[in-house]
């Protein structure tokens, strides 16, 4: 049974019951039965129209509702469609594709499309056009637009032909308003042409950035690499290959590390991945190692990308190979400031360092020594053996020289047999301890080809300030004494005036005496406190050595600290001072006195030394001394000299828990980007700029400069060399956290030092 004879059925059982609720009374009398029946069948053909017409109203309100739900749909579609006839003639269009074009849409209607297709395009569209009409499939295509207001779009069709009345036959053409209609006007064998515009400029804008990027990729003269957060190499461009010599196969999957060198540290590579990791980039010179093994220098440029959602997900490494131009620069500084015999600089690179070294003393009020150095009869080598083993001589006597110096010294050849040092921070004591070790080194004889040969110089030695106080006044002073030497006998060296060499006298007897001072027991710790400017309160002791020698008197280590660190024995010395203030410290706490923090100050040599990490922890232990309970300082000097292994060190220290002080601040270079890496809780303001603090206004601007760096880095500061109430309200108006100094209490010896504790009334009470 079919669904519409069930509706009539349904209809008709409706319209009987309708007709059996109405009264008898209502109906018309028949004369006969036949016509009863007759009225009845009309009654229930009536009921049966009215319930029809009510459901074709409501299917009709349906219909309405759906078409234009079904027009809302077509015209605000994300894509633009339009339907045109075989001449190209639009018939239908729906808002978006005329918002494409740029024109109304009552006013496309009958204009041909091609009127919108740019020049370039017009004969491919002709032909896809005739392809799309020839063949009943969807076709589809990229064009450019001509807007209305001559602007173009990138657009992509999707066409389709429709073929109106088995379209219209199928159901396939009512979709579109008005579309049957204009196609029956075209007769029956009329076709008609759907098509979907679909904006895609954005796309080929990113298509053609993306070309772009990839053709800068591949065609780059410098090396890119590409690798995964886990540092996995992912992708590589050409340049990359031809600079390290590895193909892409041989690369990818492989990690970043495969290019590096052991030209760097570990430590190198460890704070650059660190910096990357902070600061999002890091750029500089490295070396990397080929495929064939050779080291070359590069350029570097790596930087991290993070996803959408601000997670690690790449790297992105730039390099070239500067190895040419680092060679070219070498040569070209080679040539300008060094010697070409002996690979010395020049005297033009000389005056250079010495200006920098000079500014340095002037500033620190520091010493500076100048030396002058002439080879002993060296003219006989010449003469009698020829030039070619005199210039080997010298290069060989170069080598030593350079050997016997710090880093931070200069070693320059004027010409001939002449040669100037340079020392910074070096004094008459410093100076004379470095001219016995060049007298000791030229007993031992130079093997020059068949020749065995000694050779021996005589040194003359000025010291700033006393015998200049610029390069060419120190250089007299030096040259005069240089010939007081050769006077003297040769083979030995002469300060310019008698009381320095008096004065070296007596650093040789120093240096002796230091041998024997840790097993005479004439070594002592004096004790300064440091005192908290908020409330008064002693938060720090330093401790300072003291030498008390039975023919000298009382030392200060201004004056044997530089002998010591010269001499070597500054190791020995400072491992008793650290052990000695720590056992103070812990005794004076089992004592009853408040817990304070131990201040001790380290040599650059301590500091350099491996070990020191580790030596410091076992005398915690050994004294049973919690870490926190100690402070290191060093100096400025010692924390730039080798920032990176500063830095390491300083990370082993802090991680056990001790605390890292800068020892007078402001006098040396520091580097803010590197001071911020270092893990130091104080810096000390140098007492020379505390001294002057009211006749000097640069001191008191540098000393609030550093207080303001200070607390910009999370750090404590403290005023050393306080002497006046003066001094130190002005350092605690400036925000200075702590001081030191003979105002607030002189250095004693810890008996007395006790003593201290109990007038502050800080001992506790049981």
């Amino acid at each position: 049974m079919t669904k519409k004879s069930i509706n009539a059925d349904r209809q008709r059982s409706e319209a009987e019951r309708q007709l059996a609720g109405t009264p008898v009374g209502n109906l018309p009398v028949l004369p006969d039965r036949s016509t009863e029946e007759i009225l009845h069948e009309l009654r229930v053909h009536q009921i049966e129209l009215e319930m029809q017409n009510e459901e074709l109203r409501r299917a009709q309100i349906n219909l309405e509702e759906s078409r234009d739900r079904y027009v809302d749909l077509y015209d605000f579609a994300p894509v633009g469609y339009l339907t045109i006839t075989p001449e190209g003639m639009i018939v239908e269009i729906n808002l978006t594709a005329a918002a494409l074009l740029g024109v109304e849409r009552t006013k496309l209607l009958q204009r041909r499309f091609t009127r919108f297709i740019a020049s370039d395009d017009k004969d491919r569209w002709h032909r896809h056009f005739i392809n799309v009409l020839r063949h009943n499939r969807q076709h589809q295509c990229e064009l450019l637009l001509q807007r209305n207001d001559g602007s173009q779009l990138d657009v992509q069709l999707d066409c389709l032909r429709i073929d109106v009345n088995s379209a219209a036959h199928n159901g396939r053409v009512n979709g579109a308003m008005g579309c049957a209609n204009n196609a029956a006007k075209h007769g029956e064998n009329a076709q008609l042409m759907r098509i979907t515009l679909t904006d895609i400029h954005a796309r080929k804008q990113a298509e053609a950035k993306l070309h772009l990027i990839a053709k800068v990729f591949e065609q780059s003269g410098e090396a890119i690499m590409v690798t995964d957060a886990s540092r996995t190499i992912i992708m590589v461009n050409q340049a990359f290959s031809v600079i390290s010599g590895f193909s892409e196969a041989e690369t990818l999957g492989q990690n970043q590390s495969m290019l590096q060198s052991d030209y760097q540290s570990q430590d190198f590579y460890h704070n650059m991945w660190m910096t990357i990791n902070i600061e999002g980039h890091w750029q500089g010179e490295m070396a990397f190692r080929r495929k064939d093994g050779r080291e070359y220098m590069g350029w570097l440029l790596i930087s991290r990308v993070l996803d959408d959602n601000n997670k690690l997900s790449n790297y992105i490494a730039i390099f070239s190979d500067i190895t040419e131009h680092k060679e070219a620069q070498a040569h070209i500084h080679r040539l300008a400031h060094f010697d070409p015999l002996t690979g010395l600089p020049n005297r033009e690179l000389l005056k250079n360092r010495f200006r920098h070294d000079l500014s340095v003393a002037q500033r620190t009020q520091g010493a500076l020594t100048l030396m002058f150095l002439d080879l002993d009869h060296f003219k006989n080598v010449n003469d009698s053996l020829g030039h070619q083993v005199g210039d080997q001589l010298l290069i060989a006597w170069a080598d030593r020289l350079t050997e016997t110096i710090r880093g931070q010294d200069t070693v320059s050849r004027l010409g001939g047999d002449e040669f100037i040092l340079v020392l910074p921070e070096t004094d008459a004591a410093g100076a004379a301890h470095v001219v016995e070790k060049l007298l000791e080194l030229s007993h031992k004889p130079y093997q020059i080809a068949q020749y065995e040969l000694v050779v021996t110089p005589s040194i003359g030695i000025a010291v700033y300030p006393g015998d200049g106080t610029d390069f060419e006044a120190l250089s007299r002073s030096a040259d005069v004494a240089m010939y007081r030497a050769k006077q003297a006998g040769r083979n030995g060296y002469r300060f310019f005036t008698t009381e320095m060499q008096a004065n070296s006298a007596r650093v040789m007897q120093l240096e002796n005496a230091l041998r024997h001072a840790l097993e005479r027991n004439e070594f002592e710790l004096f004790y300064q406190p440091q005192i908290q400017l908020s409330d008064q309160r002693m938060v720090g002791i330093e401790a300072l050595l003291r030498w008390h020698h039975p023919e000298f008197g009382a030392l200060l280590p201004a004056e044997f600290i530089p002998i010591a660190e010269d001499s070597g024995q500054i190791l020995q010395i400072g491992e008793w001072i650290l052990r000695s203030a720590i056992r103070q410290c812990k005794d004076w706490i089992n004592s009853g006195f408040p817990p304070t923090t131990i201040a001790v100050n380290l040599s650059a040599v301590q500091f350099r030394d491996p070990r020191l990490p580790e030596l410091v922890m076992q005398m915690l232990h050994e004294a049973q001394l919690p870490a926190h309970y100690l402070e290191l300082e060093l100096t400025e000097g010692v924390a730039m000299d080798n920032p990176l292994k500063v830095i390491a060190t300083m990370d082993r220290l802090h991680a056990n828990g001790i605390r890292i002080a800068i020892d007078d601040f402001g006098t040396g270079y520091s580097s803010l980007s590197y001071l911020r890496k270092f893990k130091v809780y104080k810096l000390k303001i140098d007492q020379s700029f505390v001294r002057d603090i009211h006749d000097s206004s640069e001191n008191r601007a540098i000393i609030m400069a550093i207080i303001s760096i200070a607390k910009s880095l999370g750090l404590q500061t403290i005023g050393e060399g306080v002497e006046s109430e003066e001094q130190l309200d002005f350092l605690k108006e400036k925000g200075c956290d702590e001081a030191q100094g003979f105002y607030l209490g002189k250095p004693l010896p810890a008996a007395q030092f006790e003593e201290y504790f109990e007038t502050l009334e800080l001992k506790y009470k049981p």
